[in-house]
């Protein structure tokens, strides 16, 4: 019941207000009160019938309401309700602060006439405005009576035995669906873990059906991969990425695993990069069908074709990408994503910045975050809109290959070597296969080569001594330069440091974390069996901070890579390893190369804000990677 009082005569009030609980109005109730003539309870009229509101105050009142009276000569009459009884109280009468300490449980809603506003009170303390209703809704006085020029009046909330009963039946329901859904969850995760309980597995958990243990995966990732570790050893099952999966942490297995490429192992990666990067994209295929691809790429990145065609344009687009960048604040983590992508464009079909170029970054970035999702296709998900950004790529390239057909000039570019099937690609490719190729190369180089490039950046400024070894290098060589400043495949052959400042930071950040294969036939590994269409997941980011391989491994120290050849140590898996070692290796090392060439010897940095590194499932900068350039 909502209740007012009005304007009264001879400290006479009215009473007025709906009956129902508090959020709905059932009915008008009104009448009047006469404090003195009753000071210890009062009378209410409900549809015209009389009420003793102190008879049925136990049952009912469970909060408290301040009920003022404007008149000229008129007292101030308030009314409390309380637990147990219902007094009301005349400047003559008041109640004692115990009482209203007594007040407990509910809200009152406070309306004033002028503005239509809400506010609310809890336990008697005035809280802050939440919403202004609408002229003529349920709550304007105006609409209800407007033979009554009533002032300012306060709204008290009832509270029924009923209502009570009910809350308790909520509240028990509440539990008991909870255990319930208790003993649910317990039977699925019980029933997953026998489902998989097969002879020969390795020990480990699954998790829950279908999603299994992706969630704690991708949140704690090398935690959680540690823990399993410590508790299993460094071959465990778990279901990961949608699929049941044995992870491997062991260096000496995992190198095995890695070069029985066709025995019994194939590549095993999620279901949503091989949807997105396509059905002929090289990380999917193998057999004869890798063998085509695999040699086309590495005719298009072979150190020839780098030396010959591809340095001197890397080397002319990073000296314009970096040139304008003095007396700014920029985001170095956005800047190397886009150096890395129109990199690859300029190198592959000749495309320079522009509307075009533009096109395809924005669907580019769409398409990577789509292949590091579960595959639900549904509208406004990763998948889906990494999906749509593939089919609107695969168009535009189409294109590209139709206007480059049609055209009698040659650019020298890997996409005329793709279509004239010359001795450098050495296959014959159809279109599907090409652009799957094209779509691959930006992709792989996309992620490792801006990702590194901004980790550098970050590595470098946080260790002074080793900006200024790698600016003392790249100096000596500008020195031995006259008018002629371009970078030759000598100059690059020369930045011994500069290679290993690009693995330390390779190895530090772990850009690459494993990869993924998948079992065609039972397999057997350290004494287990793997059933075939399981996924390995060759773990090799443990491998990078083991102390026997690095000493002090959580310290960045590039001169490592100096004293001990370490490039050529059998546990070396930066670039991956066997049949799939990353054909692009010596490619993205150039374009990182040349663009520190350029960054260091023209600027000086520093960090602006907080900039938080995320380094798991990929390493980036959720909010950025800030900095204030200016020239040396």
């Amino acid at each position: 019941m909502y209740m007012a009082a009005h304007e009264s005569r001879q400290a006479c009030g009215y009473v007025y207000g709906y009956t129902g609980s508090r959020n709905r109005v059932f009915g008008l109730v009104f009448g009047w009160v006469q404090p003195n003539d009753n000071p210890n309870g009062a009378y209410l009229a409900a549809r015209r019938k009389l009420l003793d509101v102190s008879k049925i105050g136990k049952k009912w009142w469970h909060v408290y309401g301040c009920f003022t009276c404007v008149g000229q000569s008129t007292p101030k009459i308030r009314f409390f309700l309380q637990a147990h009884e219902c007094t009301v109280a005349t400047n003559n009468c008041s109640v004692s602060t115990k009482e209203i300490a007594e007040i407990h449980k509910g809200y009152s809603i406070c309306l004033y006439k002028e503005a239509h506003t809400v506010q609310t009170r809890k336990k008697g303390r005035e809280g802050e405005r939440e919403r202004a209703p609408p002229p003529n809704s349920l709550y304007s006085v105006e609409a209800l009576f407007p033979e009554f020029g009533c002032g300012e009046f306060l709204c008290c909330v009832p509270k029924r035995e009923s209502d009570q009963k009910g809350e308790k039946m909520v509240v028990l329901g509440i539990i008991v669906g909870l255990f319930v859904m208790l003993l649910a969850c317990t039977g699925l995760l019980r029933w997953n873990e026998l489902r998989y309980r097969k002879k020969g597995l390795p020990p480990g958990t699954m998790g829950w059906p279908l999603f299994g243990e992706t969630t704690e995966f991708l949140k704690q990732g090398p935690s959680f991969m540690k823990a399993k570790r410590l508790r299993y050893g460094n071959l465990f099952k778990s279901h990961i990425l949608g699929c049941p999966t044995v992870i491997c942490m062991d260096p000496e297995v995992n190198r095995y695993i890695l070069l029985s490429e066709g025995k019994g192992f194939v590549p095993g990666y999620p279901q949503s990069m091989l949807d997105i990067l396509g059905k002929c994209n090289i990380a999917a295929v193998h057999g004869p069908t890798h063998k085509a691809m695999r040699g086309a790429m590495l005719g298009l990145v072979s150190p020839a074709m780098i030396r010959g065609q591809l340095l001197p344009k890397i080397d002319e687009f990073m000296r314009e990408h970096v040139s304008n960048w003095h007396g700014k604040i920029i985001d170095i983590q956005y800047k190397t994503k886009e150096m890395a992508l129109l990199s690859a464009l300029k190198q592959i079909a000749g495309i320079e910045a522009g509307p075009l170029s533009d096109s395809l970054k924005a669907e580019l970035f769409k398409l990577v975050l789509g292949t590091l999702s579960l595959p639900f296709n549904f509208p406004g998900t990763n998948y889906y809109q990494g999906f749509e950004a593939r089919k609107k790529l695969v168009g535009m390239l189409k294109e590209i290959i139709e206007e480059r057909r049609a055209s009698n000039c040659p650019k020298n570019d890997m996409l005329d070597s793709l279509l004239t099937n010359d001795e450098i690609s050495k296959a014959k490719l159809t279109d599907e296969q090409i652009i799957d190729l094209i779509i691959a190369l930006i992709y792989s180089g996309y992620e490792t080569v801006s990702t590194t490039s901004m980790m550098a950046v970050k590595y470098l400024l946080d260790h002074p001594n080793v900006l200024e070894e790698l600016r003392r290098e790249h100096l000596e060589i500008r020195k031995q330069k006259t008018t002629d400043c371009r970078i030759s495949w000598e100059d690059y052959k020369s930045m011994r440091f500069t290679r290993a400042v690009i693995f330390e930071t390779l190895r530090m950040a772990t850009v690459v974390n494993g990869v993924l294969r998948k079992t065609t036939q039972d397999v057997e590994i350290n004494g287990y069996v793997i059933p075939k269409d399981w996924r390995i997941y060759v773990y090799t980011r443990e491998i990078n901070y083991d102390p026997y391989l690095y000493h002090e491994p959580q310290a960045f120290n590039p001169w490592r890579w100096l004293d001990n050849n370490l490039e050529s140590h059998h546990h070396f898996m930066l670039f991956g390893g066997g049949g799939r070692l990353c054909p692009g290796k010596e490619l993205g090392t150039v374009e990182i190369a040349l663009f520190l060439h350029h960054f260091i010897t023209q600027y000086r940095w520093e960090e602006v804000g907080n900039n938080d590194i995320m380094k798991f499932p990929r390493v980036e900068a959720p909010n950025g990677l800030h900095i204030r350039v200016w020239e040396n």
